[in-house]
């Protein structure tokens, strides 16, 4: 009750599993899931907004990001290149042609078949951070 998005992924992959386990000639009874939901009645939840950085204040943050961590340089490029974190953290040598960045369809938000990829210039700030953290620091 006091932690709901986590009970409410717990309930989902909780009636996947009995599901699956049904399926595949297990004892299970997926029943048992909505039952359990039940039980517990009903939950009111009220989602609480976690605002946003507002754009003043991001040069005062990236100035912040200065320790040289793995994940200090990750955050300045993301905030440099404006690409998500799944997109920035497998970044590739093989992925940088000249001073572009092409991060595949399977890295970006989206159904795969909707998803192409994505083009993102490299500013000379971008380099450093990208290096700190990539494997571009092994092809250099």
């Amino acid at each position: 009750r006091t932690k709901f998005p986590t009970a409410e992924k717990a309930l989902q992959r909780t009636r996947i599993v009995l599901h699956e386990g049904r399926l595949m000639g297990f004892g299970c009874d997926p029943f048992s899931a909505e039952a359990a939901q039940r039980m517990l009645g009903a939950v009111i939840h009220t989602p609480k907004h976690i605002p946003a950085t507002p754009w003043q204040d991001m040069p005062a943050l990236y100035a912040r990001l200065n320790a040289g961590t793995v994940g200090h340089e990750c955050l300045r490029f993301m905030m440099l290149t404006l690409v998500r974190y799944m997109g920035c953290a497998g970044a590739r040598a093989a992925e940088v042609e000249g001073d572009v960045w092409t991060v595949p369809p399977e890295r970006m938000k989206g159904t795969l078949k909707h998803v192409r990829e994505f083009r993102v210039p490299l500013t000379d700030l971008a380099w450093p951070a990208l290096i700190g953290w990539s494997d571009l620091s092994l092809s250099a």
